[in-house]
């Protein structure tokens, strides 16, 4: 068995070849001295939807502990059915 994966599991299927290629492809777009930068501010941005996504997380497993709100119960609504036309004349069964 191969002990080295040949992908890497935070790319997905992506091999060595194509992220070696993307790190080009930025390093020509943001140059060298902004790329730090780039990558740093990128670093914080995944930091920091970690965060709001565990809050979310946790106010979701708080709202599932406590108990539903209970409102008051209405009345059910009357439901009127349409009248019965079956035995009323037409215009086009009217004699002139």
């Amino acid at each position: 068995m191969n002990a080295v994966p040949n992908t890497l599991a935070l790319f997905g299927t992506m091999g060595y070849g194509e992220i070696l290629l993307l790190a080009l492809v930025a390093l020509l777009i943001f140059g060298g001295r902004r790329l730090p930068d780039v990558l740093k501010n990128l670093g914080q941005g995944i930091v920091e939807f970690k965060k709001a996504l565990s809050g979310v997380e946790t106010d979701v497993d708080r709202a599932g502990t406590t108990q539903p709100r209970q409102f008051p119960r209405q009345d059910s609504a009357v439901v009127s059915t349409p009248p019965d036309r079956t035995n009323t004349p037409t215009d086009s069964s009217k004699s002139a």
